[in-house]
């Protein structure tokens, strides 16, 4: 997975509107919404039922701000143990 720079670039830029940046971002986008349907099924515990996923995706905007050289994995992690408590 990438870096929480390439996310926050990707979604800040006057380049997100190009093909290439509007695939990477669906592709990111995709990858964390699986990655944390993944983890709450392996967890038994739907922590998604009432989330959001734009609130999900602003949550790692403001990580991934806050912490550049994190991987975007690491900032769903974080939003994991979020949801779960």
């Amino acid at each position: 997975m990438n870096l929480c720079s390439d996310w926050t670039r990707s979604r800040t830029s006057t380049e997100s509107r190009t093909a290439t940046a509007k695939s990477y971002m669906v592709n990111s986008e995709n990858w964390v919404g699986g990655y944390l349907s993944g983890v709450s099924s392996s967890n038994g515990i739907n922590f998604l039922r009432n989330a959001d996923s734009e609130a999900i995706f602003s949550e790692i905007d403001i990580q991934c701000r806050l912490k550049p050289s994190q991987s975007v994995a690491d900032a769903a992690d974080s939003i994991v143990k979020e949801l779960l408590k």
